[in-house]
């Protein structure tokens, strides 16, 4: 799934490394700005808070997390992203 904020585009792949079960995160600058993204993964079972990863990517570049989360009935994820002055959060995917 795709997010965006003017300038950055983040996306939440739910099928990273080649696993249904695993997602990952790419973030790109479209324009003349830095763009941040946070990854987000929870357990819904044991209600503890979530745990993040955050990057930035510079203007006109591209990234991604560092490591994937696993996700199924229980473990979610979720994306955010900001261009500095406005940000976006998505939904939790399982």
């Amino acid at each position: 799934m795709t997010i965006t904020v003017p300038g950055c585009i983040g996306k939440l792949h739910l099928d990273g490394g080649g696993s249904s079960n695993w997602a990952t995160a790419t973030l790109q600058s479209t324009g003349p700005n830095t763009c941040w993204m946070a990854f987000w993964s929870r357990n819904t079972a044991t209600g503890n808070p979530p745990a993040s990863q955050g990057f930035s990517v510079a203007p006109y570049s591209s990234g991604s997390a560092g490591s994937p989360y696993y996700h199924d009935s229980t473990h979610q994820v979720a994306i955010s992203i900001s261009n500095g002055s406005k940000q976006v959060g998505s939904a939790w995917y399982n």
